[in-house]
C-alpha cells in the first residue's frame, strides 16, 4: 500500500499517511453520534439538548470554524515553506506531474487538520439534531412558553424533509468550504513561495470564507414562527452555499496545475 501514497504527502506527513484512517474514524463517529441523537431526539423533540448533545453541538462549531479559517494559512504554510526547499526542486525534475504535486500538498494539509476535520463532520448529527429541535420548540411553543401550544398542527414529512435538507446544505457547504481555504493555501503557497505574505493573504481569504457562512446560517435561524425559513428560494440561496465551494475548489486546483510547471 506503501507504493500508492503520495510521495509528497509522504515526505510532509513523515509516514505512509493514508486518507483511509481519516475517512474511517469520520464515518464511525458519523454513525455513533447518530444513533446517539437519534435515540435522544425520538425520546424527547422538543425539549433542550442533554448535556452531551450541548457538548458535541459546540466541537461541531468549534472544529468546523477553526477548520474553515486556519484552512488557508496551514496550506500555504505547508506549500511555501516546502517549496522553498531544495528537495522541492528535486521532486520537481522527476516524472512527478504538477497534478500529483498539487495533490500531494494538499493531502498533506488534510492529515495536518485531522483532529479538526474528524469532528468537523462526525458531530454533525449534533448539529441537525439541535437544529430541529430548536426550529420545534419554536414552533410548539416551549422555546417561549415551556408548554405545548394548543392545537398544535404537526409538521408535514415535506416539511421535515425540506428543512432537513437545508441544515445538511449548509454543513456539506461548510466543509466544501474548508477544502476550498486548502486549495487557496496551497496554490499561492506554490506560486508565490513567501510564507508570511501567503500566510496572510490565505488568512483573509479564509475570513471572508467564514463570513459568508456565517450570514447562510442566519439565513436558516432569521425565521421565528415558521417550519421553512420561505421555502424556495432560501432552498436556492443554500444550494448556491453547498456547491460553490466544491466548483471553486476545483477551478482554484486546475489553475495552480495550470501555473505551477515544472522546470
Amino acid at each position: 500500500m506503501a507504493n500508492n501514497v503520495n510521495p509528497i504527502m509522504q515526505r510532509l506527513t513523515s509516514r505512509n499517511a493514508s486518507l483511509r484512517f481519516l475517512i474511517s474514524a469520520v464515518i464511525g463517529l458519523v454513525l455513533l453520534s447518530s444513533v446517539f441523537s437519534y435515540i435522544r431526539f425520538q425520546s424527547s423533540p422538543g425539549g433542550s439538548d442533554d448535556n452531551v448533545s450541548a457538548l458535541g453541538l459546540l466541537i461541531f462549531w468549534l472544529s468546523n470554524g477553526s477548520a474553515l479559517l486556519f484552512s488557508g494559512p496551514i496550506a500555504a504554510f505547508i506549500s511555501a515553506r516546502d517549496a522553498q526547499n531544495e528537495m522541492y526542486e528535486l521532486v520537481r525534475t522527476t516524472p512527478l506531474t504538477n497534478l500529483n504535486l498539487i495533490n500531494g500538498y494538499f493531502f498533506a494539509t488534510l492529515h495536518r487538520l485531522r483532529l479538526l476535520i474528524v469532528p468537523a463532520v462526525g458531530f454533525s448529527p449534533f448539529f441537525l439534531q439541535h437544529m430541529i429541535r430548536w426550529k420545534l420548540s419554536i414552533i410548539n411553543c416551549t422555546y417561549v412558553y415551556n408548554s405545548p401550544c394548543r392545537n398544535m398542527p404537526d409538521p408535514l414529512q415535506t416539511e421535515w424533509s425540506l428543512w432537513a435538507l437545508m441544515l445538511i446544505e449548509f454543513a456539506v457547504g461548510l466543509w466544501g468550504a474548508t477544502l476550498l481555504g486548502i486549495a487557496l493555501g496551497v496554490g499561492l503557497g506554490l506560486l508565490w513561495r513567501k510564507v508570511i505574505l501567503v500566510g496572510v493573504v490565505a488568512l483573509a481569504f479564509t475570513a471572508i470564507l467564514w463570513v459568508a457562512f456565517g450570514s447562510a446560517f442566519s439565513l436558516l435561524s432569521s425565521v421565528n414562527t415558521q417550519w421553512l425559513p420561505i421555502d424556495g428560494p432560501n432552498i436556492t440561496v443554500l444550494t448556491f452555499y453547498m456547491i460553490t465551494p466544491y466548483l471553486l475548489c476545483l477551478g482554484v486546483l486546475a489553475f495552480a496545475n495550470y501555473k505551477v510547471r515544472k522546470v
